[in-house]
C-alpha cells in the first residue's frame, strides 16, 4: 500500500485528535479563567463583592490600563488563547480540505492575531499590570472584524458543499466560534455595572461546544472521495481484473 493511501485513510487521525483536544482544552481554560474572576464573588450578582469585580479594570482579555489582576485569571486566559491559536491553525484545512488557499490564509492570519493577544495577556499577567505588546491593536481589530467575516465565509462554503456527513456539524463548529468571537461577546458583556458576570464563561462554553462538534465534523468518512485520487492499489483484487 502506497504512503499516499495510508495518509488518506488514517494518517490524519492524530491531527484530528489534536485539533479536537486543543479546542476543547481552550474552552475549559476559558471557563477556568472566568471562574477565577467571578467565583465566589458573584454567587449573587447584586452582592457588593460582585458589583466590585464587574469593573472594567478587572477585564483580562487582553488587559488594558488601568488593570488589576484577580488570581490567575489572566494566566488561564493566556493559556486558553494559545490553545485556541494552535487549534485554529488546523481547523480550516480539516474542515475544508478542498479549498486550501483561502481557508489556510484565514487560519494563519487568525492564529497570528490570537498569538499576539495571548502573549500580551501573559506578559500582563506576569507583570501584574497592563502591558501593551506590539501589534496588539491591529490584532484586536482583525479578530473583531475580519475573523467573524472569515467564519461567515467558511459557513457559506460549508452550505455550498454537497450534503455529505459532517456538514451540519461543520456549521455548528463555525457558528459556535462565531458566537465566541469578540463582537458577539461584546453584546453579552453589557451588565448592570460594567462587565456582565460570567460573560467570559459563555465564550468558553461555546469553544468547548465547537471542540465537541469538531470530531463528527471531520469524521474520516468525509475523506473517502479523496481516495479516488490515489489510484489503484496493487493486490490480488487488482491483478484478477
Amino acid at each position: 500500500m502506497s504512503m499516499s493511501r495510508v495518509w488518506a485513510i488514517g494518517g490524519r487521525t492524530p491531527v484530528r485528535i489534536g485539533a479536537v483536544a486543543l479546542l476543547a482544552a481552550s474552552g475549559i481554560m476559558t471557563i477556568a479563567a472566568s471562574r477565577e474572576r467571578w467565583s465566589p464573588a458573584c454567587g449573587n450578582w447584586h452582592a457588593s463583592a460582585c458589583l466590585k469585580v464587574q469593573d472594567h479594570r478587572y477585564d483580562y482579555l487582553p488587559p488594558s490600563a488601568p488593570w488589576s489582576p484577580i488570581g490567575d485569571a489572566a494566566h488561564y486566559a493566556a493559556v486558553a488563547e494559545l490553545l485556541l491559536a494552535a487549534a485554529v491553525l488546523m481547523l480550516p484545512s480539516l474542515l475544508f480540505p478542498g479549498r486550501p488557499v483561502l481557508t489556510r490564509a484565514i487560519g494563519a492570519l487568525t492564529t497570528l492575531c490570537i498569538l499576539v493577544i495571548a502573549l500580551g495577556t501573559w506578559a500582563s499577567a506576569q507583570a501584574g499590570q497592563a502591558v501593551t505588546t506590539p501589534a496588539l491593536l491591529p490584532a484586536l481589530a482583525f479578530l473583531a472584524l475580519a475573523w467573524p467575516l472569515g467564519l461567515i465565509t467558511l459557513a457559506l462554503l460549508s452550505r455550498a458543499t454537497p450534503d455529505r456527513p459532517g456538514r451540519r456539524w461543520r456549521t455548528l463548529v463555525l457558528f459556535s466560534l462565531l458566537m465566541a468571537s469578540p463582537v458577539p461577546q461584546r453584546f453579552l458583556a453589557v451588565g448592570p455595572y460594567d462587565t456582565a458576570p460570567w460573560m467570559d464563561a459563555s465564550a468558553g462554553c461555546l469553544i468547548l461546544l465547537a471542540g465537541c462538534a469538531l470530531w463528527p465534523a471531520i469524521a474520516p468518512d468525509r475523506e473517502a472521495p479523496h481516495l479516488r485520487d490515489v489510484g489503484p492499489v496493487p493486490g490480488p483484487m487488482a491483478t484478477s481484473s
